[in-house]
């Protein structure tokens, strides 16, 4: 089985059956460093909010080949262009998403979700006029029925989210996403062993949380302390993925940060055993 199209071997599951392989801050793999900051500290503080706001080091088009199918995606407005933002100003969201379209093209049978979950933008409207634009007749209609329908069934490729009441797309709170917010990997793996599994779409945040203090302590005592997320994440990645092959059988959509091989392997595997 190729994870560029592992979805191509389930293709009478639905999205809410199957095991959905995604990626924290999907995008958070390049910063416009020269570029503003949430926090609105001088410029040169970029260099140290990088270490600790990069989540990913693959671009989105590798992540595709690689088997991720959704996307977490925080968008703002950066010299009248729409970008994806975390902390810093990251990638414009029209390269992502001509990348998404290149790959769905190449690949019919996979099936995207995109979640544009954190929205800091005032006109809500205009952009989804954009990615109405952007996408053209790709996505999915906002019938909750297509979320159960076997994907195999469905004519369009990208399952859109908008964090948006009055949005023309699926509405992103039909995702019940999970945020354990701790960076202590013990505490995680508890909670994320108390999710409810209840919900149409479920999402295993499966991703450590850096306080304050670990960004204080990485950036002066980086010698002893992690000195940046993929440190902190990278230390504690193989105690998540052990608890995730023991209870993933009770999950659905989980999104962890810096994704690799190995992560989407084990989704793939919970849904041959599932199809089996």
């Amino acid at each position: 089985m190729r994870r560029e199209n592992w979805m191509s071997y389930f293709q009478n599951k639905s999205i809410h059956e199957l095991v959905i392989p995604g990626s924290h801050d999907s995008f958070a793999y390049d910063f416009k460093i020269l570029g503003p900051n949430e926090s609105g500290m001088p410029r040169i503080a970029n260099l140290f909010i990088k270490l600790w706001a990069k989540c990913q080091s693959k671009t989105i088009y590798e992540q595709l080949l690689m088997g991720i199918r959704y996307f977490d995606i925080r968008i703002t407005k950066y010299n009248g262009e729409y970008y994806t933002i975390h902390s810093l100003i990251a990638i414009p969201v029209g390269q992502i998403l001509h990348d998404i379209l290149l790959f769905i093209d190449t690949f019919p049978t996979e099936k995207i979700i995109l979640d544009f979950n954190h929205l800091y933008i005032d006109d809500v409207k205009e952009f989804e006029e954009y990615l109405k634009f952007q996408i053209g007749d790709k996505a999915v209609s906002n019938n909750n029925d297509n979320i159960i329908a076997a994907i195999g069934t469905l004519d369009k490729p990208l399952f859109v989210f908008v964090d948006d009441d009055n949005t023309s797309f699926f509405n992103s709170d039909i995702l019940k996403s999970f945020w354990h917010d701790t960076n202590d990997v013990n505490l995680l793996t508890t909670s994320m062993s108390e999710e409810s599994k209840e919900g149409l779409l479920r999402i295993t945040q499966a991703i450590l949380t850096p306080t304050q203090t670990d960004v204080l302590l990485g950036i002066f005592l980086f010698f002893i302390f992690p000195s940046s997320l993929k440190a902190l994440t990278y230390k504690n990645k193989q105690r998540i993925y052990d608890y995730l092959e023991l209870d993933i059988q009770n999950k659905n959509i989980i999104i962890t940060d810096f994704v690799d091989e190995d992560y989407v392997d084990l989704c793939i595997r919970e849904n041959v055993r599932r199809a089996n």
